[in-house]
C-alpha cells in the first residue's frame, strides 16, 4: 500500500498457522478487502489452489507456480494468498519418491527470490494448520519470514463471535450471553466451532417448533420460520452436542 515506506522490505510476505478454524484464511482475505478498499484501487488477487497443483502431472505444477507469478508482476500491485501451503511446500527430503515435491518447492524458491530482484510490489500470504511442515527455506528471512500466529478466542473473542452469528437471529432475553461465552472459551472453541454451536442451536429450535416435521410431511412454509426464537435450552443442547464431540 505504502511503498515508498518500505523500499526494502524484509520479508517477502507472511505465513499465518495455527490450529483448524482459528479464521486463518478469513484473516487473509479481510486483509486483502482491506488494502483494496483503503486505497481505493485495484490490487490484483490470485489464490493458489493446492487441491488443483496437486492433481497437476510432474512439471505441470512448476509452469502453473511460473504463469502464476507472471501474472502477479505483470498486474502488480498484488497479492499471492497461498491455502495450506504445507501441502505444496513440504520439507524437502531425499529419495526418487520426493523428486517431484523437492522439484515444486526449488521452483518455488527461485520465483519469491525473483520478487526481490524485480522489486515487486507483490505480497504473499499463506496460511498452514503444521508450520513444522513447511520447508525451512520457505520460512526464512527474505521469503516468507513472518510467521504469525492466529491463536483461538479468548473469552471476549468468543462473545465477540457470538454475537456475530446472532446479530440477525431472534434470541430469548433468558440467554446469558457473556456465561455462554465463558463457556464456549472453557471449551477451548474456535470461531469454527461457534458457528457450529450456533447451527445447532438452530436444529434445536426447529426441532421444538416442529419445522422438521413439516417438512417431512410436506406442509412447511417460509411462513413457518416467522416469530422463531432461539432458546436457553437451544443453546444449552447444541454446547451439550459440542463438549460430546471434543
Amino acid at each position: 500500500m505504502y511503498p515508498e515506506a518500505f523500499p526494502k522490505p524484509a520479508n517477502k510476505g507472511a505465513i499465518f498457522f495455527g490450529e483448524p478454524g482459528t479464521g486463518k484464511t478469513l484473516l487473509a482475505l479481510a486483509i486483502i478487502g482491506e488494502a483494496k478498499k483503503r486505497k481505493n484501487q485495484d490490487i490484483h488477487f490470485v489464490k493458489i489452489d493446492s487441491q488443483e497443483f496437486e492433481r497437476s502431472s510432474f512439471g505441470e505444477t512448476e509452469r502453473l507456480w511460473r504463469n502464476s507469478f507472471k501474472e502477479l508482476v505483470d498486474k502488480q500491485p498484488a497479492i499471492l494468498f497461498i491455502d495450506e501451503l504445507d501441502a505444496i511446500a513440504p520439507q524437502r527430503r531425499e529419495g526418487s519418491n520426493y523428486v517431484g515435491k523437492n522439484g515444486v518447492v526449488a521452483q518455488l524458491l527461485t520465483l519469491i527470490d525473483g520478487l526481490e530482484k524485480q522489486n515487486a510490489r507483490v505480497v504473499i500470504i499463506a496460511t498452514t494448520n503444521r508450520p513444522d511442515m513447511i520447508d525451512n527455506a520457505i520460512k526464512r528471512s527474505g521469503r516468507l519470514g513472518n510467521l504469525v500466529e492466529i491463536k483461538k478466542p479468548d473469552e471476549k473473542g468468543c462473545l465477540d463471535i457470538l454475537n456475530h452469528y446472532l446479530k440477525d437471529k431472534n434470541v430469548d432475553e433468558d440467554f446469558n450471553r457473556e456465561e455462554f461465552a465463558r463457556n464456549l472459551y472453557n471449551l477451548s472453541c474456535t470461531g469454527a466451532d461457534i458457528n457450529a454451536v450456533v447451527d445447532a442451536a438452530r436444529d434445536k429450535m426447529y426441532e421444538a417448533y416442529g419445522i422438521y416435521e413439516k417438512m417431512e410431511n410436506g406442509t412447511f412454509e417460509k411462513s413457518d420460520l416467522n416469530g422463531l426464537d432461539y432458546t436457553a435450552e437451544d443453546f444449552k443442547l447444541a454446547l451439550e452436542d459440542v463438549k460430546n464431540s471434543k
